[in-house]
């Protein structure tokens, strides 16, 4: 879980990411943030550097909780700018109660839709959640389920 809303919090993925190399999924949830929203510069992405499993090895990138705080769509941007093997993004909006980001937001206001994806076979799938703390993909049934490969993908 990041919690985008918090910068240094935000500021310690690009670190974190670079631990695993070759990781071929990423799973992000965002944090429910209690603090006041603070910005990370609008260069960050850019001034960490290449992060080497974004840019090399990155197929799916699952994106939950997702409630349109700057800093999480910095991170998205610069992801799909970066990743070169990405095959599949899926985006779970949060619950509509506790954000007024929606599905149309996403497209509407340029967040995406001006973006040059680095790779060039991505498909990109964007939900609505409407469970409280992301309804059933964090079910421990799910969880538990070893019929399931990867029980985070939507």
């Amino acid at each position: 879980m990041v919690n985008f809303g918090v910068s240094y919090d935000a500021q310690m993925l690009p670190n974190f990411l670079k631990c695993f190399p070759n990781a071929e999924a990423l799973h992000i949830a965002c944090a429910k943030s209690t603090e006041a929203t603070s910005l990370v510069s609008p260069n960050f992405w850019e001034d960490a550097g290449p992060i080497e499993s974004i840019v090399s090895n990155v197929k799916l990138l699952t994106f939950r909780e997702f409630k349109g705080e700057p800093n999480a769509i910095s991170f998205l941007k610069y992801f799909v700018q970066n990743a070169q093997m990405l095959k599949n993004v899926a985006v779970v909006l949060a619950n509509p109660r506790f954000t007024s980001y929606s599905i149309d937001t996403l497209w509407t206001t340029k967040i995406l839709k001006s973006v040059k994806w680095a790779s060039k076979i991505s498909s990109m799938q964007v939900y609505r959640s409407d469970d409280p703390e992301g309804g059933l993909i964090w079910s421990f049934q799910r969880g538990s389920n070893y019929n399931i490969s990867d029980p985070f993908v939507y």
